[in-house]
């Protein structure tokens, strides 16, 4: 069943989806998906239910590697929109499962979105504040900028299991690069 659901990534244990789910939260409100798991299933007649990690919106999910720690979105104009800095800038916030607790990532005023679990505790993320997204890592209380884009911004990154290559696409274009590196991000050739 696809219908309001929005496939994020699967679980670091392989045995289920971290989904975003829109059912009958708020329609008036853009960012209401509630993030659930969906766990794998051998008999259709078996399911298990989904589980609902916690009762309030948010958007573009990720798991930690021990799957204890999520990271997500909160509010957000349109990402395309370039260098917001205002009341409705998205927010990067995380959820401890075991304690059951929130905490906002300190990322700054501007549109800070799609975070993900990096090496040794880093989150990396796309934030906007040169006024297009760059990849950032937040290490601690550390901030500093990966990418350095002035065009246009870097768009959809995603990072290995492992945390050694972040992959995104700037404009046309597919980048990889490893965040540990101070290597440029190396532009993939596609050949039809």
């Amino acid at each position: 069943h696809t219908a309001g659901y929005s496939l994020y990534e699967w679980t670091p244990d392989g045995k289920g989806w971290l989904v975003g789910t829109l059912r009958d939260h708020g329609w008036g409100r853009r960012n209401n998906d509630r993030l659930q798991i969906v766990h794998r299933w051998e008999d259709i007649n078996k399911r298990p239910a989904d589980e609902l990690l916690f009762d309030d919106y948010a958007s573009n999910g990720t798991l930690s590697p021990d799957g204890q720690t999520v990271l997500f979105n909160r509010e957000g104009p349109e990402w395309w929109r370039k260098g917001y800095t205002g009341s409705q800038s998205a927010q990067l916030w995380k959820y401890d499962r075991q304690a059951r607790s929130f905490g906002r990532l300190p990322t700054g005023e501007a549109d800070s979105r799609w975070a993900m679990h990096g090496k040794d505790g880093a989150i990396y993320y796309a934030g906007s504040k040169t006024g297009v997204f760059n990849i950032w890592e937040l290490k601690g209380s550390n901030i500093r900028q990966v990418t350095k884009f002035t065009e246009d911004s870097v768009a959809f990154p995603c990072i290995s299991r492992d945390g050694s290559t972040i992959a995104f696409r700037v404009l046309f274009d597919l980048y990889r690069m490893s965040p540990q590196s101070s290597q440029e991000p190396i532009k993939v050739e596609i050949f039809r």
